[in-house]
């Protein structure tokens, strides 16, 4: 919004503080808790100035602050802590995270500010709580000590904030209880959380393969289980030189690799521990935050030709060293030291192995140390790689290479498999999945896949290829409902196999969110939204960790990549559109460094969307003017997304009841200004363009012109269904069956038909409006509406012709089904989206005043 007030933006540590017992003082002594606010001034604003920080204002009893860095800001935190814990009237509660804020006159503002109050209650009295960014950064600072609490769900805040305390400095630590009543679990949560109601478009769809479908819907997968034996694997620290790093690198993942294929052993993620590479641990911390039994570390050092290797195990609970050992050996003898750390660990922790553990636990990863190092270091520089298809054809040449020295690698064939896997996805082959060119894919991914299994049967990467297959072939099928449940049943048994032998894997917990992502998209079943909501959470926060500590791994970025993608894509299909902002973006900063990236141009089209279902419409103009902005350098799909940018600009404006700017902008941007081969009888292409254009003149009370183009709007939906009933039913494009496309289009054409009688209903036309009206009716029994919001929008529409043309029966019917609709929209949103929304949809005053007042 525009404002007076000059503002910056700037990136600060800020801080909360709070006195406790302030409350029940001030309704119990006034003078005294006036005497105390002053005491409180007059004590700590010499300290905050000594630290550079800006003592922004008071609120009530608490005070913001902010510092130029972390460390200023909790070292103030510390000597104001001090000073108080000398004052027994003053005890305080301290709050601190970072990040980015508006700064005004006197005040500061953003999302960081809200957390930072948030992280606050969880401190104890004269103590701090930190966020984990707080925390990341003095982290290599020796003075403090830190330990984890939680991530809990903090009221308001769409980010995920992890909370520690500060433990050195002789600050206390917060009551365990007391900050376990306050942590949000999720899990148990998931199902009370979200209520779906199943549209009368999707409950038809289920109703009528329901006897085909449910065999696929009565699939369970493997349940996840208990261990009495739980290990983490610390990254061997590099003693020798930096070109040695990913020899330590390659050893800790294989031994975390060798360990994970033993079922009752629980092994911690390679990423819940990269983020203590390097730096000292705190075993309190990591054993409570990982939940931890075991521990083992040790370091490594190359010299010339031999690796000094030193490893220790260590009970935490009661520090106690099991075993150590140091190794001076041959580089070329790393397979023989992998096996005895593996076998020692296993043997010290009383395990009893049977026979298909023992092999995967001594099988040498290659023939030879070469090919070995080869794959280390193709999967060391993986992090840096793009996944544009020129980068991952890169990398399948260097595979092809290692593979043609020794062709029975299982790890570097699963490699392979996996990065053409991912090439696949880059190929405009992906796009028509029965073609030649996508089944010559499939058949290289899947042979590979099968060549590594048969010389390490226990090889995960290859193991999830197959329901990897399955699972997209299923999300694209085209095919019959007995084919589908067939590809869901291999995919299941895919499933249950990756879960079996590794079920802590960020690709087990991936595939098992994919695969109840595509059944409730399949099926809308709850249960299904609520286990795919949580598996991939778990992949997403495990690959997130090894993103941000660039773990060599070529599947990380990717399943990190596409986990956040179709969580959003799930939550955005179910319309928990609170929910999908944040992960956009990840997504946005994930691809930011590709401006011409065609996920960041799709990614900033779903924010908008979603933006402008919440009612979000000043944010949503932001949005697209990015998005329009970024677009121009691709010639063909940027103008595609440039056009779909300007239109929806203009439909933000026009809700925004700037109908003039929003028609000025369609007008000044006519579709063939996008189109190359654009003439008048393809007016199809931009039905939205027409559409929009009749809703802002609509808003005008300019009906002879609104109703030309919502005329428009509908023959082109029109035309878009009868060339979709040309096209070869063999053949599916972009993920959609010829179905859908018809489905969606017919969906399109009511909204225009919608506000189309609206207008005729002011000139008391009652004939032409009642055709119209049984039109859209028989429109919505024949496509069904799958989209809530576009739902809302013909129903309000029609609740106020019937008031219009004076049917009162009618009006009140869908005045009810109107206020309904409309609730179950806004109970999908957090508080805070919730009353933007009852705001702002619709914030056309003239069409749905009877709804906002009613």
């Amino acid at each position: 919004m525009p404002s007076s007030t000059k503002s910056e933006r700037k990136h600060v540590s800020i801080v909360f503080t709070d006195i406790v017992g302030f409350t029940a003082l001030s309704s119990n002594n006034e003078p005294a808790a006036l005497a105390l606010l002053e005491k409180q001034r007059k004590l700590l604003k010499p300290i905050v100035d000594s630290y550079d920080g800006e003592w922004l204002k008071e609120i009530g009893d608490g005070l913001l602050l902010t510092f130029p860095t972390a460390s200023a800001a909790v070292q103030c935190a510390i000597d104001i802590q001090k000073i108080a814990s000398d004052h027994s009237d003053l005890v305080l509660r301290i709050g601190i995270h970072e990040g980015e804020i508006t700064a005004t006159e006197g005040d500061i503002i953003g999302d960081d500010v809200n957390v930072t109050s948030r992280i606050e209650p969880f401190s104890a009295p004269g103590g701090i709580a930190i966020s984990g960014k707080i925390q990341q950064n003095i982290s290599s600072l020796p003075d403090f000590k830190t330990m984890y609490l939680g991530q809990p769900k903090l009221k308001g805040v769409r980010q995920k904030v992890e909370i520690h305390c500060i433990v050195s400095q002789g600050l206390p630590k917060p009551d365990l209880k007391t900050v376990k009543a306050k942590l949000d679990l999720g899990q148990q949560s998931l199902f009370k959380k979200y209520v779906f109601p199943i549209t009368g478009a999707l409950f038809t769809l289920i109703g009528g393969f329901i006897w085909l479908i449910f065999p696929l819907i009565s699939f369970t997968t493997a349940s996840t289980r208990d261990y009495d034996n739980k290990i983490a694997v610390l990254y061997f620290d590099n003693k020798g030189e930096q070109s040695d790093d990913y020899i330590s690198e390659g050893l800790t993942q294989e031994i975390i690799a060798r360990l994970s294929k033993i079922k009752t052993l629980s092994v911690a993620s390679r990423f819940d521990v990269a983020g203590y590479k390097s730096s000292s641990v705190d075993l309190d911390e990591i054993k409570n935050k990982l939940d931890l039994n075991f521990l083992l570390t040790g370091f490594i050092r190359k010299l010339d030709s031999h690796l000094i290797i030193s490893v220790e195990l260590i009970e935490l609970d009661s520090r106690k060293v099991f075993w150590a050992e140091t190794y001076n050996k041959k580089v070329d003898d790393i397979f023989e030291i992998q096996k005895e750390v593996s076998l020692n660990v296993v043997d010290n922790l009383g395990i009893e192995l049977n026979i298909s553990d023992e092999k995967s636990l001594i099988l040498d990863p290659a023939k030879n140390n070469k090919v070995y190092n080869m794959l280390l270091k193709v999967k060391y520089n993986a992090y840096k790689l793009n996944t544009d298809t020129t980068s991952l054809q890169k990398m399948v040449d260097e595979l092809d290479i290692i593979i043609e020295i020794d062709s029975t690698f299982a790890d570097a064939l699963a490699t392979r498999a996996f990065t053409t896997f991912l090439l696949y996805f880059g190929k405009e082959a992906r796009r028509k999945p029965d073609s030649q060119e996508s089944k010559e894919f499939y058949d290289r991914i899947l042979n590979d896949a099968n060549s590594a299994l048969y010389y390490d049967p226990n090889n995960f990467v290859a193991i999830s290829i197959f329901p990897f297959t399955n699972l997209l072939k299923l999300s694209q099928s085209k095919n019959s409902p007995t084919q589908m449940i067939f590809l869901g049943r291999q995919a299941l048994v895919g499933v249950n196999e990756m879960i079996d032998k590794v079920p802590n894997h960020y690709i087990s917990q991936f595939i098992q969110g994919m695969y109840h992502q595509i059944r409730a998209l399949l099926t809308a079943n709850k249960p299904d939204y609520d286990k795919g909501v949580y598996y991939l959470n778990k992949a997403i926060d495990q690959t997130r960790k090894g993103v941000d500590n660039n773990i060599a791994d070529p599947m990380v970025k990717m399943v990190y990549n596409k986990g956040t993608w179709w969580l959003a894509e799930l939550h955005y299909r179910f319309e928990y559109y609170s929910h999908v902002i944040s992960l956009y973006d990840e997504l946005i900063d994930l691809h930011s460094h590709n401006n011409a990236s065609y996920r960041l141009k799709k990614t900033l089209r779903k924010k908008g969307t979603a933006l402008i279902k919440m009612g979000y419409f000043e944010e949503s103009i932001d949005n697209y003017i990015k998005l329009n902005k970024i677009s121009n350098d691709d010639k063909f799909n940027g103008n595609l997304y440039s056009f779909y940018s300007i239109t929806q600009l203009a439909y933000s404006y026009i809700q925004l009841n700037q109908h003039q700017v929003g028609i000025d902008i369609l007008m000044e941007n006519p579709p063939s200004d996008y189109y190359d081969d654009w003439d008048e009888s393809k007016y199809y292409l931009a039905h939205q363009y027409e559409l929009f254009l009749g809703e802002g003149y609509a808003g005008l009370n300019k009906f002879e012109k609104s109703n030309y183009h919502l005329l428009r709007a509908i023959e082109g939906t029109k035309q878009r269904i009868e060339l979709t009933k040309n096209i070869d039913p063999n053949i599916k494009y972009t993920g959609s069956s010829i179905g859908d496309v018809i489905n969606e289009y017919g969906q399109y054409s009511l909204i225009p038909k919608s506000i189309l009688a609206l207008n005729k209903s002011f000139s008391k036309n009652r004939n032409d409006v009642e055709e119209l009206i049984n039109d859209i009716h028989n429109g919505i029994e024949i496509y069904g509406i799958t989209d809530s919001y576009a739902y809302f929008q013909i129903i309000a529409n029609l609740t106020k012709v019937y008031q219009n043309i004076g049917d009162d029966a009618n009006f009140e019917k869908m005045l009810y089904r109107a206020k309904t609709i409309k609730k179950q929209i806004a109970e999908k949103l957090i508080e805070g989206d919730k009353e933007v929304f009852d705001n702002n949809i619709p914030s056309d005053k003239r069409l749905y005043s009877l709804l906002l007042n009613s």
